[in-house]
């Protein structure tokens, strides 16, 4: 099913339950219908505005022109529901109250349902923006942040094959060292007996 028809229908349903659960309080309380009106009729818009920033979140395509065919819909459906239900449920209302329903009526509501539903989905459609934005934002942060902490986890540890080669060249090096040692000792040795032998004659 289409979006428009099910947007259009669920408001329609909601509008005329509202105003037929107002008609039966102001029928026992008539003094009510002041406050009560307004309150019907903000319910209804803030279902549309809040069904239009989900929309706009999901970045429904054609938002717009699907909330202006549930306006469409919404109107003379909700009209046409509201003199039902209040000809069943409390007054016995007529069909000479469904021309005024479906002309003046179903414009009001129609009106009712698009505005707060293309604000909504307006709404939605920034929120995502901005936290899209952010997120982003958050991304590169620690892409950034991400070369310095490897490099100070390289230098704060140490490779094993390093350490081995290392050992190696200390080894290699005191090798080195106690055999440069041993050849001057015997070239000492050497030196001190060939002295010895030319000096031993002439004694």
């Amino acid at each position: 099913m289409r979006a428009w028809v099910v947007r259009g229908i669920c408001l329609a349903v909601v509008h005329a339950a509202t105003q037929t659960v107002l008609a039966a309080v102001q029928v026992r309380a008539p003094e009510s219908a002041s406050v009560l009106d307004p309150v019907g009729l903000g319910l209804v818009a803030v279902v549309a505005l809040l069904w239009g920033v989900a929309d706009g979140w999901r970045r429904l395509p054609d938002r717009g022109m699907a909330w202006f065919l549930a306006g469409l819909v919404a109107g003379p459906l909700a009209g046409l529901l509201g003199v039902l239900a209040r000809s069943l449920f409390v007054d016995q209302t007529g069909l000479e109250a469904l021309g005024a329903a479906l002309t003046g009526g179903a414009a009001f509501t129609a009106l009712l349902v698009m505005v707060p539903g293309a604000l909504g989905g307006a709404i939605g459609q920034l929120l995502r923006t901005s936290a899209s934005t952010d997120a982003e934002a958050e991304e590169n942060d620690l892409d950034d942040d991400t070369p310095d902490r490897r490099g100070e986890h390289n230098q704060g540890e140490h490779d094993p094959g390093d350490l081995e080669r290392n050992d190696l060249n200390r080894d290699e090096a005191a090798g080195v060292g106690r055999v440069a040692r041993g050849s001057h000792a015997r070239g000492r040795l050497g030196r001190q007996l060939r002295s010895d032998a030319r000096s031993g004659p002439l004694a």
